[in-house]
Parts: C-alpha cells; structure tokens; sequence
C-alpha cells in the first residue's frame, strides 16, 4: 500500500470559495474509498495552463493510503463537475504504508 497527497482547492478559478458541503462530500468518499484520510493543512501555489495563464491557488492537502491510485482519479473525475479543474496534483510520498495495531493487553 502507498501514501498519495492530494491537493483540492478551496476556491474555484474565479475566487469563489467552495460550499464547505462539497469538502465534505470528497471526505466522505475518501472513507468510503479508503476507510480514512488525513488533511494536512492548506497550502498556496501557482500553475501555468497551455495558454500561459497563471493560476493562484490554496489548496487543502488530503493523504490517502491505497493500493489503488485509479480509485483516487475515479473520485476525482466525478467530483470535478463541483471543482470544475482542469488538472489535479497527485503525489505519491511514500514506497510503503504500514498500519500497526498495537497488541493489547
């Protein structure tokens, strides 16, 4: 299993900031997909479409683990119709997680 960040952001390309449902609406589909997730915090950052124009953007940081990077862009893909972007950064940051249980006594 790995470790994949995913960066959403918090206002759409005009700066309307997004209805906090729709946030939570992607959480939820990150437990159901994933059984958890860990929101990092926000982050700021720009990018460069093909036409040269510039976007600045804040985003919120979510860490997922999966054997199954498909899973993250097929939730992706279907909640674009509320983010409406043209592209999202997803990271692998990590070879290997490993969940341990401690043994209880």
């Amino acid at each position: 299993m790995k470790s994949y960040q995913i960066l959403i952001p918090i206002k759409d390309n005009f700066g309307n900031a997004f209805e906090e449902h729709i946030i939570d609406m992607l959480k939820r589909k990150f437990l159901e997909s994933f059984t958890g997730y860990t929101e990092q915090g926000t982050y700021k950052g720009a990018w460069a479409n093909n036409e040269g124009h510039i976007f600045y953007d804040e985003s919120i940081s979510f860490v997922v683990a999966t054997d199954d990077v498909q899973a993250i862009k097929d939730i992706l893909n279907e909640m674009n119709s509320y983010f409406k972007q043209e592209s999202y950064f997803i990271s692998c940051v990590s070879n290997e997680v490993i969940f341990h249980s401690p043994i209880k006594e």
